[in-house]
């Protein structure tokens, strides 16, 4: 049994150690090198999604435009702020348009995907039912492939609609801080309408993925039948992405949808 004293000192040795463990990673935090969002927004894009770097915001090119607007009005104070508000939200407007108008792109090519997955899947359980043998089986395994690689798309679009947002309201932030010209709450107040932030369709989409592979999921497994029911399937949805990186649905030409 450990003495009360040699308990107390025990315990003073303890939370000595603590503090000082607190500290030094508390220091260590404060010595290593924070990203900057810029950088780490680029590294996103290049490490998860680079064949749609085209589609997104041009995080660089708006904090460029802020920093000419600050020249601009140190050059010439008596031009009016209306002007400068007006050009950055032309250029703004440019930016969402081109990631609203991609995801809903993006959109209508998932919805003609998960049908022809779906319709593809009930080929193979109404076939189960009159045959049995290993290529249905195959098949099947196929189609749910098929289906676990179209859900991997469509969470990289959630991604790359979370990214673009953020940068958005990142550079609304910048912008209101260094110009002193409010504009970020109303401009959010104005793109919360949008399809991309609302992401509906997307939801709806990542359901139907979920729907699909577990009615396939909990069907006995099938066996035989020389039907080459996903081929569609297993091609429409590798138009995203393989399982290494993403591919541009434009760039294919067998069973595409562009």
């Amino acid at each position: 049994m450990i003495a009360p004293q040699s308990e107390c000192l025990a315990k003073i040795r303890c939370s000595n150690w603590t503090r000082r463990h607190s500290a030094f990673r508390a220091r260590r935090a404060l010595s290593e090198p924070i990203m900057k969002f810029g950088k780490l927004y680029r590294a996103t894009i290049d490490a998860r999604m680079p064949q749609w770097d085209a589609h997104m915001v041009h995080y660089k090119n708006l904090k460029r435009a802020i920093q000419q607007a600050l020249e601009a009005r140190a050059a010439d104070p008596s031009r009016p702020a209306e002007q400068l508000l007006e050009h950055f939200t032309q250029l703004l407007d440019v930016e969402v348009a081109r990631v609203n108008d991609f995801y809903m792109d993006r959109i209508e090519e998932g919805v003609i995907i998960l049908t022809a997955l779906q319709q593809q899947g009930e080929v193979i359980l109404a076939t189960t039912a009159a045959r049995s043998g290993v290529s249905l089986a195959e098949q099947r395994h196929k189609c749910k492939q098929s289906l676990v690689t179209f859900h991997l798309n469509l969470l990289i679009l959630q991604n790359f609609v979370a990214l673009n947002f953020m940068a958005i309201a990142k550079i609304l932030k910048k912008w209101d801080k260094r110009t002193q010209l409010p504009l970020r709450t109303e401009y959010i107040g104005a793109i919360v309408e949008l399809p991309f932030y609302q992401c509906q369709s997307l939801g709806q989409l990542v359901e139907g993925v979920e729907s699909a592979f577990a009615v396939l999921d909990k069907n006995p497994a099938p066996s035989q039948s020389h039907t080459n029911a996903c081929h569609l399937s297993a091609h429409g949805s590798e138009q995203w992405t393989t399982s290494q990186q993403l591919q541009q649905p434009q760039q294919h030409a067998t069973h595409t949808i562009s």
